[in-house]
């Protein structure tokens, strides 16, 4: 149940909070994104990290929402990398909404 909320918690923070492309209403949300960014002055190597933890994002959320439902698997070394993707995932995010950039 655990894997399974917090791939939940992944798959909404990768459809939600980056600018990543999933369909195509996506794509004037994911632009308003991109470009507030632009206008805090956020250095574009930046904007790509954010999007590439998405898509990251989505991927391991799909696979801990899978594991954590029907397949049952706990590997360490899967819940160790999400752990860290998802701490990284929280410190970009307060790293840009912040401001501090």
């Amino acid at each position: 149940m655990k894997l399974l909320i917090l791939g939940t918690v992944l798959v909404l923070y990768a459809m939600f909070l980056t600018p990543s492309y999933f369909e195509p209403s996506d794509l004037i949300i994911s632009s308003g994104y991109i470009v507030m960014a632009n206008e805090m002055g956020v250095d574009p190597v930046y904007i790509y990290i954010w999007a590439m933890s998405g898509y990251i994002a989505l991927a391991l959320g799909i696979v801990l929402g899978i594991s954590g439902t029907l397949i049952h698997f706990k590997h360490p070394l899967l819940i160790a990398l999400m752990a860290i993707v998802f701490g990284s995932i929280i410190f970009y995010w307060v790293y840009f909404s912040s401001g501090l950039v």
